[in-house]
């Protein structure tokens, strides 16, 4: 690899390492994967998630089970999302994810744009 290149690398992944945005993202989530009440929803919403998809197979969309699981699921998903450490990290996923969506468009936006192709010339 390119020394020049390898440095650059380098020094972005370490800026990014050290941005405090990405810094706050990383101890929210060290919050949130510690939380007993957050992995307790957490667990509750898989198992849920596997009944409703369970029963939308097996009974079908409009079934009274169906339905129901939904409901389940929903409710369960929602406390999850309502908690104050959920919302925490997900404001700070969403300032991170568009950091990284800002440097993903400057570093290869030139790479997707569509070329004419002048092999027909």
């Amino acid at each position: 690899m390119d020394l020049l290149l390898y440095k650059s690398v380098s020094t972005l992944a370490n800026a990014l390492l050290s941005d405090k945005r990405v810094i706050s993202l990383t101890e929210i989530e060290k919050k949130l994967v510690s939380s007993p009440r957050i992995q307790e929803l957490s667990h509750k919403k898989d198992e849920l998630t596997e009944k409703y998809e369970e029963a939308l197979s097996r009974y079908g969309e409009h079934s009274e089970l169906t339905i129901k699981a939904r409901k389940e699921l929903h409710e369960v998903k929602l406390e999850l999302d309502l908690d104050p450490l959920s919302k925490e990290y997900n404001e700070a996923y969403v300032v991170v994810r568009d950091l990284y969506s800002e440097i993903d468009s400057i570093l290869f936006s030139s790479f997707r744009e569509k070329k004419g192709c002048s092999c027909h010339d």
